[in-house]
């Protein structure tokens, strides 16, 4: 059975890879007490539609290099585009005051 995860997009440096942080609350065995637990996961992101701060679901698949096992699945809720980046184009200046 092939795992799949919620998680946010924290790096979209790598060429068709994002990474992706995962949480989960854990539950100690002996006190009892729940905490949360983040893992981080390389994903591959064929159309390199992702941006940092996408909520994703990604899905377990054969490994695709040494440590990308994941790829994404769909794009639950993207990150609201600041101003600064609808404003800019590719090889345009910022001026900033």
């Amino acid at each position: 059975m092939s795992s799949v995860f919620l998680g946010q997009v924290v790096g979209t440096k790598m060429l068709k890879t994002v990474k992706v942080c995962v949480t989960s609350l854990k539950l100690h065995p002996v006190i009892l007490q729940y905490w949360n637990t983040k893992k981080v996961y390389l994903a591959h992101d064929e159309h390199s539609l992702c941006k940092e701060g996408d909520m994703v679901l990604i899905k377990e698949t054969r490994k695709l290099s040494k440590k990308k096992r994941y790829t994404i699945l769909d794009i639950v809720e993207r990150m609201p585009q600041t101003q600064m980046e609808s404003s800019t184009h590719v090889g345009q200046k910022v001026l900033q005051p």
